[in-house]
């Protein structure tokens, strides 16, 4: 099988007020060609046109101290893919403890949330059917809102989450970085 770029357009982060802080904002819209992206696995990250790709790997981006906070972003699968497979994450604290967070359109049209952990903590929070069917070629968005053990998952500016749970275990990834990219379900838990 080849393996195509997965494109990301904007990419915004809202951190949730805290006692004590100001409520700030992290947002990149990938036009600057320069930026030097944290890249995490063998694969490729580049930006280039206002676009941000990864192909085999995932970036990192923001704070490894980020605790609370909603992230949205845009993404696309290339044309000539077999299916959509859209990646992200959160609370990455390094590569083993995170969160990922995916769409997946093939012969199984779903969302998924995983937590990857250190030593067999890896857990399924959530599988949902997304309800169509997802081509490669078009843009799809999507949203994390993450308050302490709580996580809301939601595509395409829907007013309902396609997952909404409580993650018991949230204190084995309390913290950490926006990722962007992947390579599917597999390489996500074990990059």
């Amino acid at each position: 099988m080849k393996k195509l770029y997965t494109a990301f357009g904007v990419a915004a982060c809202s951190l949730a007020s805290l006692p004590g802080h100001t409520q700030s904002q992290w947002q990149n819209d990938f036009s600057n060609q320069g930026e030097i992206v944290k890249t995490v696995g063998r694969g490729e990250c580049s930006i280039a046109d206002g676009v941000f790709r990864s192909k085999g790997s995932y970036a990192c981006f923001g704070n490894p101290e980020w605790k609370n906070y909603s992230m949205s972003f845009k993404a696309r699968a290339p044309k000539g893919a077999e299916q959509v497979q859209i990646w992200a994450g959160f609370r990455a604290y390094n590569r083993f403890d995170r969160y990922v967070v995916g769409i997946k359109g093939g012969l199984q049209d779903d969302v998924y949330l995983i937590r990857t952990g250190y030593m067999g903590t890896d857990e399924f929070m959530g599988v949902r059917p997304l309800g169509f069917h997802p081509v490669p070629g078009e843009w799809y968005s999507m949203k994390v809102e993450v308050c302490g053990n709580r996580i809301r998952v939601f595509v395409n500016g829907e007013k309902e989450p396609y997952i909404d749970v409580v993650d018991k275990n949230a204190n084995l990834a309390p913290s950490g970085e926006v990722t962007l990219g992947g390579d599917g379900l597999r390489r996500n838990l074990t990059t």
